[in-house]
């Protein structure tokens, strides 16, 4: 998914950058498909609260992008109605750090903020927000949501087993494919509930989703001005919330799955401190199969 801020500024002369992609980047702004001029990239895998930063930021007067990766950037304006196939070469070798670099160049501080959300709730609210793709997939039969809705849960649960579980990319944390703070052996911060890392301008910043109700003191924290929240995409608010909450309560997770793919998930063991780890396995130990 893409979000763009309708805040548009004047497009800076970028020196550094190679030309090519430089000009691949003024292609793709000169047909609107991506802003001039942003303050702040959000860059964070869906269902951990990149909505919700996009409409705070944007309301509280940054100028930003929100996208997943840059296969969903593109994907996202391959969808519009002005596309044409001949613009794909604008995307030749283009990835984030290009970006990054395009917009940071000429400006005294410019931010990429992640967010991390366990992956287990994680997967299970990208799953809804995703239900009938997944229900569909590979499926004779064409479901729409409301027909889904009125299935038996049991069925909602094998297809997030059988079919969501294994047709999802692996895991990542965007943040760490481009600073690298595990093997640097960097400490997440559990008092102020952030982590920053610098280079030259950009500062990256991650912040997590269990944090959400803080979000304001943290955020405020960071950008040195009180910043108010604004939320969006929230899954009470969605026609399958009913549904899901049957989901988090019916739910049953086979053990080994739940040690070897969540538990033992090297970004759970850094963003949770011992006493959130006791807990979370507390938590789910009394959902455990039989």
């Amino acid at each position: 998914m893409i979000y763009i801020s309708s805040s548009v500024k004047i497009i800076y002369i970028y020196k550094y950058m190679n030309i090519e992609i430089k000009n691949n980047i003024l292609k793709l702004i000169h047909y609107n498909f991506i802003p001039s001029d942003i303050d702040i990239l959000i860059y964070s895998s869906g269902k951990a609260g990149g909505t919700t930063l996009f409409s705070t930021f944007n309301n509280n007067g940054y100028s930003c992008l929100y996208t997943h990766h840059i296969h969903s950037l593109k994907y996202n304006i391959q969808q519009r109605d002005d596309y044409k196939k001949e613009y794909d070469i604008y995307f030749n070798n283009l990835n984030i750090n290009d970006l990054i670099c395009f917009y940071s160049l000429n400006k005294k501080v410019f931010y990429v903020i992640d967010t991390y959300r366990n992956l287990l709730e994680r997967n299970i609210s990208e799953f809804f927000q995703n239900i009938v793709y997944f229900f569909n997939l590979n499926n004779p039969i064409v479901y729409k949501i409301e027909d889904i809705l009125k299935l038996d849960i049991s069925i909602l649960i094998t297809c997030f087993e059988n079919i969501y579980i294994k047709n999802t990319m692996i895991h990542s944390e965007t943040l760490e494919e481009h600073t690298r703070i595990l093997e640097n052996n960097t400490i997440f911060d559990h008092n102020k509930k952030y982590i920053m890392c610098e280079n030259n301008n950009v500062k990256y910043i991650k912040i997590r989703f269990n944090d959400i109700k803080n979000w304001n003191r943290i955020l405020s924290t960071i950008l040195e001005k009180e910043i108010i929240m604004f939320s969006e995409n929230l899954s009470e608010l969605k026609s399958y919330n009913m549904m899901y909450k049957l989901f988090l309560d019916k739910y049953k997770i086979d053990k080994n799955v739940f040690y070897n793919k969540y538990i033992n998930d090297k970004y759970f063991q850094y963003y949770n401190n011992e006493e959130e780890k006791i807990e979370y396995n507390k938590k789910w130990q009394s959902k455990f199969k039989e």
